[in-house]
């Protein structure tokens, strides 16, 4: 009950609302404006842009067909492709607008939520916390920051716009807003599969704010509300099924043996607990999260049990006077749903980019606790399944939206003020995290030193860069993680080798092959450091090794003719560039090595025309450069 002394914080008009809300959007903007300036990192971003021929050609009718046929990337999201390909069109392979693009979607998806909740529950200050806490929450920072996940903010903004046409829906009870709604969860699913729990959320909106259920004939309600979702139920499924196969094609799933239920069930438990732990402490967020595979204490489970069954239970026994809390709840459990860990795909055990949607239940329940009084179901509005509506005496409705306000105080509005300062402080500071491979690896390993994933790739970063004395360690404890174990070794090897210890660059790469045989570059350097060792049949046979596993490694092609003009058999080295230039005739090394196999048969007339070639294709060739200058000398120089 409300006391005598206590007065209601007025609302403000619709109209400051939304001007609020722009306030917040453009703050959001701010706080991820410094991403323009970023790289692309080696964490995934290849896969999706950097080393993806089909997405960097831009877009066109070609990449549109792959973008639906693909399961590259471990899913199907061709809406998430097919928006990496315009941003290539537009921007290029610059860095800084494909980074625009994410930061402009999550502003909108800002405004968007506070826009929807505002429409839905007519609770401004509530609203705007709410879409505050979701624009600058920092553990949003991975779904923004990291290119990569691009399918994080797009398939959210369809999210937004399925729950804006679903409330006018609920409004109008117009059909052309059910099939908006429709459409809009499709072009979500096709961004990201997440959505595929979009129906339930609808269905926790109907029970509040919408009011559509609590009536007299209660089980007519429900029949009515699900029979009108069948629609997104179907979308759901399909999406549900198109990622499966694609996941399985792909490998990207987990083993049931590999990964027990009760390892992912355990996981499962303790990661609800963990996001929630994030959501209320917010510091110490990593790119990777090892799974504890079965290792998690008894108590510790224990203990996150128990707290999920306490809040369930309470969420439960309030229901009645705080809708609010169990709505709140419901969605964060069934957002989460898809990624908690019982499907596995990956080894890790939480990923911060999956609280995006999630988080949004979280902060329902804490904001309209602290601002929103609602009253008991027999005195709201309700939807009855044939349109009408009663509103109880008293209550203001706007367009079925039910208004209702609690006594605060004028702390309420400077602490979330307040709150919302510090979580942009944060955010701003783990925004910077990933300005580049390096630091975002880094800090990882700062916060985790033994995490095998940010050891690797740093290690591969640092190679990459030609600091391969650096890289050594950092790979040393990949390995010893045995996580990708050829990997690894392989990229220890490529240290060594650049650092001239052949040798032990040799024990890495059959070590790397030992793990996997098929890798065709692991044979190619393995003939690289024997060839270096003068080991040169074994050699000759790794060179042949890496061809068989790849007919067009131009690398070992190349390598296995230098090798045979290097033991006097240019004539063998002439056969196989010629058979190679057949395959590949665009290949500016295999022009250089029929022109080196002519040259050394003393064919300097049919070496020039093979350099000349080599030039065409590739005029900064200076190994061609140097060898056409030399020719040019001697033909000039005989009589």
């Amino acid at each position: 009950m409300e006391s005598a002394n206590e007065q209601p914080i007025p609302e403000p008009s619709r109209r400051t609302s939304y001007a609020l809300l722009a306030v917040v959007a453009a703050l959001t903007f701010l706080v991820y404006a410094q991403t323009v300036q970023f790289d692309f990192v080696t964490y995934d971003d290849g896969v999706y842009v950097t080393e993806s021929s089909r997405v960097k050609g831009g877009i066109s009718t070609e990449g549109i067909r792959y973008a639906f046929t693909t399961g590259e990337t471990g899913t199907w999201q061709p809406l998430t492709l097919i928006s990496h390909m315009i941003d290539c069109t537009v921007f290029g392979m610059r860095p800084g607008g494909h980074h625009l693009t994410n930061v402009l979607l999550h502003a909108a998806n800002t405004f968007l939520l506070g826009f929807v909740l505002l429409r839905m529950t007519g609770c401004a200050g509530a609203s705007v916390f709410v879409a505050a806490v979701f624009g600058l929450h920092p553990a949003h920072v991975e779904s923004v920051a990291w290119i990569s996940e691009r399918k994080d903010v797009l398939s959210t903004f369809f999210f937004m716009a399925t729950l804006l046409a679903y409330a006018r829906w609920a409004e109008t009870l117009h059909m052309r807003w059910l099939g908006i709604t429709s459409l809009c969860m499709a072009a979500g699913l096709l961004a990201k599969p997440m959505l595929v729990t979009l129906p339930f959320v609808l269905l926790l909106l109907d029970y509040w704010p919408l009011n559509r259920v609590w009536c007299e004939r209660r089980i007519r309600c429900l029949t009515l509300l699900l029979l009108e979702k069948i629609p997104l139920f179907i979308l759901a499924a399909c999406a549900s099924l198109a990622t499966l196969v694609v996941q399985r094609n792909a490998q990207a799933m987990s083993s049931w043996e590999a990964l027990p239920l009760g390892m992912r069930l355990e996981n499962a438990v303790m990661a609800n607990v963990r996001y929630i732990g994030k959501t209320l402490w917010p510091v110490d967020f990593a790119m990777f999260y090892p799974h504890p595979l079965g290792t998690t204490d008894a108590w510790q489970l224990a203990i996150a049990l128990g707290i999920l069954i306490a809040i369930t239970v309470f969420a439960i026994v309030v229901r009645n006077r705080a809708p609010f809390v169990l709505v709140g709840w419901l969605w964060y459990l069934g957002a989460l749903l898809p990624v908690i860990g019982i499907v596995q795909v990956g080894i890790h055990a939480i990923a911060d980019r999956y609280t995006y949607i999630p988080m949004i239940g979280l902060s329902i329940m804490v904001a309209f606790a602290g601002r929103a009084r609602v009253l008991p179901r027999s005195e709201s509005a309700a939807y009855c399944g044939d349109g009408t509506e009663r509103v109880p005496e008293g209550l203001e409705s706007d367009g079925g939206i039910e208004v209702s306000k609690r006594a605060g105080t004028r702390a309420l509005p400077l602490a979330c003020v307040v709150v919302i300062c510090l979580l942009a402080v944060l955010t701003w500071r783990q925004v910077g995290v990933w300005r580049n491979s390096e630091t975002l690896y880094r800090h990882t390993l700062e916060i985790m030193p033994n995490n095998p994933v940010a050891n690797m790739g740093l290690g591969l970063y640092l190679v990459d860069v030609s600091r391969d004395a650096e890289a050594i360690p950092h790979l040393e404890l990949a390995v010893a993680a045995k996580h990708r174990l050829s990997d690894a070794h392989y990229h220890l090897g490529l240290a060594y080798q650049h650092l001239g210890e052949f040798e032990r660059a040799r024990e890495h790469y059959e070590t790397a092959l030992a793990a996997d045989a098929s890798s065709s570059r692991a044979w190619n350097n393995l003939g690289v450091t024997l060839d270096a060792l003068q080991r040169y049949g074994k050699a000759e046979q790794a060179f042949q090794h890496a061809i068989e596993r790849d007919l067009f490694n131009h690398e070992a092609n190349y390598n296995l003719g230098a090798l045979r003009i290097k033991l006097r058999r240019p004539v063998e080295a002439e056969a196989l560039a010629r058979d190679v230039i057949v395959r590949s005739p665009n290949v500016a090394r295999y022009h250089l090595l029929l022109a080196l196999a002519l040259f050394a048969q003393g064919n300097n007339a049919g070496a020039l025309d093979s350099l000349q070639e080599t030039l065409r294709i590739d005029p900064a060739n200076t190994v061609a450069r140097q060898l056409r200058a030399t020719l040019l000398r001697t033909v000039t120089k005989s009589p």
